[in-house]
């Protein structure tokens, strides 16, 4: 048995920390470890996460026709019997007048035949992580579809009855993105 100086048992016991590791606190210790990297690793995806969206209104507009477009394909084609695609308008960002949201103006209009329930539920299996609100707005039916993506653009659908058929104005807002 090796000398130990008497100051050492005070600090640090003899084969304290291979008795410890020997009786089974293995999964403490990699508890421990796995705790330390979550400490380091959930501030640095809170600096990286709002880097992954948009970080041009050029993206922003992209990304906003993009989702505009995915909504517009849950329509059913032989019963479409306009679109009229509107062009994009940026807009100083609500409580940050130093950032802009794109928004895109589309007017839909399809048959009368047109089955709004069976669209809406459509609508909802199709954009299942998407956040989807719907409201009657009034006694003709016309409806209300609000549908949040998860990078927080909006879409709003309001449908109109009109001689022509059921009119749909879609709008399709970005996210908050600095300006240009």
């Amino acid at each position: 048995m090796s000398p130990v100086p008497e100051w050492s048992r005070i600090w640090y016991p003899g084969k304290v920390a291979r008795r410890f590791w020997r009786q089974g606190n293995r999964a403490t210790i990699v508890l421990l470890v796995c705790f330390s990297l979550l400490l380091i690793s959930v501030p640095i995806a809170a600096i990286l996460l709002p880097l992954a969206g948009a970080q041009s209104t050029a993206a922003a507009e992209a990304e906003a026709a993009e989702h505009l477009d995915a909504v517009v394909g849950t329509l059913p084609s032989d019963l479409i019997r306009s679109d009229e695609e509107g062009s994009a308008t940026e807009e100083p960002c609500p409580g940050n007048p130093d950032k802009k949201l794109v928004q895109i103006h589309r007017v839909v209009v399809v048959d009368p035949a047109f089955d709004k329930a069976g669209w809406l539920d459509e609508v909802g299996g199709r954009f299942e992580d998407w956040r989807l609100s719907r409201h009657t707005l009034d006694t003709d039916g016309s409806l209300l579809v609000s549908l949040v993506a998860p990078d927080l653009s909006l879409v709003s659908v309001q449908s109109a009855e009109t001689a022509n058929g059921t009119e749909l104005t879609l709008i399709s807002s970005s996210p908050c993105v600095a300006a240009d």
